[in-house]
Formats: C-alpha cells, structure tokens, sequence
C-alpha cells in the first residue's frame, strides 16, 4: 500500500511540475496566454513575493480555482501576508515548507490537510522558487491538487485490505503467496506458526521459499511452479504426510495455484494447506472396520457353517445308530458344539473391536 501511495504522489508531483514548466514557457512568451491557461485550471494556483529578510509571504496572484477551493475572494487575499489568512496553526505547518524551499532554493511537494466547511480535505502541493539574476528567491509559484478523493479511495483500500488480512490470519489454513522470482511476498499467521514448529524460525518476507526446503521439496515445488508459469496447469493439489520435531505427524492437502492480477498479468503462486489429519485418521479406522466387517463376513460364511454341518450330520446318526454307537456320537457332538463356541466368541470378540 506504501508503494502505491508513493507512487500515487509521485505521478501527481510530475503533473504538477510539467504543468508549472508549460505556464512559465508561455508567460515568457505570451502574459495572456500564460493567465488564460492558469485560470482554467482545476488546480489551485498562487504567487507569493518572498521578503526573506522579514520573513514574509505576500500573495500578489491567485487564480479561480484558488478562490473556488477556499471560498474567498482576491480582494481578500492579493497583497496579503500568509500570515493573515492563516491560523497560527497552520501558518507554522505551511510557512515551514516554504521556508525550506526559499533556502535549497528548489521544488518542494507536500500533502496539506484542510479543514473547510466542516470538511476534511487533502491536497498535494508544490511550490516553486524562482530566482532572480543574482540566484536569490524572489518569488513562489505554488499549486495546489485535490487528492480528497484519492485519499478516501486510499482509506477505502486500507481497510479492505485489513479486513482481508485479517480474514487470511482468522483462518486454520496455511497460506503464502510467492513471486515469480521465488521470493516471500506473504505468510499468514498459521504459515508463521507451521513454519516456527517444523523449522525454528518464521518465514521472512524477500526470502527465497527454496531456502526453507529440502532437496526434494524443492525439485516438486519448482516443477509445480514451472508448470503453472507455462500454463500446463491452473492448480496442483497434492496430500503431503510429515512429522514435527515434537513428534505430531500430520497430513496436509497442498494446492498450488496461480495469482493474477485483473488484466490477467501472473503475479506468482498461493501455496495453501490445509490440515487433513484427522481426516485421515477417520479414513484409517473406516478401513480397519471394513477389514473387520470382512472378516467377519468370512467366519459366518465359512467357520460357522463346519460345526453347524457336523452338528447336524450327528443328530441325524442318533438316529440311524444302535445304542451302544451313541457314546462316540455324542463325543463327536460336544467336540462341535465347543468349535462352534470358539467361532461365535470370535464374532463376538471382532464385532466388539468393531464398535470400539
């Protein structure tokens, strides 16, 4: 956001500058020209006659958009000190800018804010010394820019971008975004927490990613983002299984995807993790209660169907046989019937585990 300031009053001071450069290389040529141009300007321009000795600023020019902006008149302001038209407060902010700029004799910019009307509004100005044969600073041309609107505009992006962050940083999910250079540009809280866990140390904006990988984590993330850079794909979505130095083991679901910004220029990568440890563990206890459930199915369909089959071939030679067989019959039948318990506290015992 600071370079987009930054860059923001830059633009603004080069207007302001070529512009200013314009109407001095028409009043050389053309006075009329020189004020025509001025007045029809939507930006607040002013003369000051510098009487450096005493320490003043005297107003001998002002132009519509000037009178429009601060709601006076001319009559009001030409031949004035800055100082009566100021309060105390804001003659010392003011009057110190131009001081500065009468002694390195040379443009200054600086942002004014303005109370108006109950109104705050912000301006970005500049003044402009010129000098006389003997290098002294006789006059300042000054211009005034609105930039109320870009400033509320500024506000407007700080705030979506701190309610983004702090979306980003609610969230369980690690998350970095990185250059196309392979360099830091974002870590969320949660990646900061993974990574002072797994390697001591936070990540630390402007690094390379590389350098908190292994070997062979650095071969797939640089194929993975190869492959992103060259459009062969949109995402990669991998699960990614690692022990803490604590000894936790934990599963992730790493998804690399490419950032754009809106005209579709690449800007970089999102690596996102999400933590699938416990799903896991539930996929894991599923398949052992399906290995259970298996083998249960197993014994029902095969152990139990021995001794019910012997049980019932020997009720049948109870019937066939003379009396003096029965003995060995019923001894062949409580073998069984005690194979049959053994089976049944089997089922028993693995329908338990399977509950558990």
């Amino acid at each position: 956001m600071e370079i987009w300031e930054s860059s923001c009053i830059f633009i603004f001071s080069t207007i302001i500058k070529n512009k200013l450069a314009n109407v001095l290389s028409m009043k050389k040529v053309c006075p009329s020209l020189f004020v025509s141009l001025v007045e029809q300007t939507n930006d607040a321009v002013f003369i000051l006659r510098v009487e450096a000795e005493k320490r003043r600023f005297i107003i001998e020019y002002v132009n519509a958009a000037y009178l429009r902006k601060f709601s006076h008149t001319a009559e009001e302001l030409i031949g004035k000190d800055l100082k009566e038209i100021l309060n105390a407060e804001k003659y010392e902010l003011v009057s110190k800018q131009l001081f500065s700029c009468v002694n390195c004799k040379s443009p200054l910019s600086y942002e004014e804010t303005i109370a108006l009307n109950n109104e705050t509004l912000f301006s970005l100005s500049e003044a402009f010394p010129i000098l006389d044969d003997n290098q002294e600073v006789t006059h300042l041309i000054g211009l005034s820019k609105d930039v109320t609107a870009l400033k509320r505009q500024q506000a407007l992006l700080y705030e979506s971008e701190n309610t983004l962050q702090a979306i980003i940083n609610s969230s369980d999910y690690i998350t970095l975004f990185i250059d196309p250079g392979f360099r830091i540009i974002y870590a969320n809280t949660a990646a900061q927490h993974h990574a002072r866990r797994l390697l001591g140390k936070p990540y630390k904006v402007g690094d390379l990613i590389m350098n908190y990988l292994t070997p062979e984590q650095q071969k797939t993330a640089a194929m993975h983002f190869d492959d992103i850079l060259l459009s062969k794909a949109k995402n990669h979505v991998f699960e990614y299984h690692f022990t803490y130095p604590d000894g936790e083991k934990v599963w992730l679901l790493r998804k690399y995807y490419s950032a754009s910004d809106a005209h579709g220029n690449y800007l970089g990568v999102v690596i996102n993790s999400v933590n699938i440890t416990q799903r896991k563990k539930n996929e894991l206890e599923i398949q052992k209660h399906a290995e259970a459930l298996r083998e249960i199915a197993k014994i029902q369909s095969h152990e139990i169907r021995r001794p019910v089959a012997n049980i019932i071939g020997l009720t049948e030679m109870i019937n066939t046989h003379k009396p003096q067989e029965l003995e060995e019959i019923v001894a062949h039948l409580h073998k069984s019937a005690l194979e049959l318990d053994e089976v049944i506290k089997q089922v028993i015992t693995k329908t338990y585990n399977f509950n558990v």
